[in-house]
């Protein structure tokens, strides 16, 4: 079964091409869903009802990041704003 990490490459391709950025300033780029939740998520986005999915990505030259903050990225010819990333907290136990 696919998998989005197998996807990642081209996925990768994709935003570099279309901002210009060095792919070797992207020090990683990650998913953010629920584990199996991605391949589905895929499935079912279309140019029509295309479904959101955040996507966490670490990159080595400040500048870009500062530049990507400010003016958002366009991916899959969509804009799409980019905001610092938060760790979710784990939940409190009582």
């Amino acid at each position: 079964m696919d998998t989005l990490k197998d996807h990642l490459p081209a996925h990768l391709d994709d935003l570099c091409s279309s901002n210009g950025l060095d792919p070797r300033h992207v020090r990683r780029m990650q998913f953010l869903c629920r584990k199996g939740e991605d391949v589905e998520r895929f499935k079912s986005s279309s140019e029509e009802s295309p479904q959101p999915m955040s996507v966490l990505l670490c990159f080595s030259d400040e500048g870009v990041a500062t530049r990507l903050l400010r003016s958002g990225v366009y991916w899959q010819n969509s804009h799409c704003r980019v905001s610092r990333y938060r760790e979710r907290q784990p939940a409190a136990s009582s």
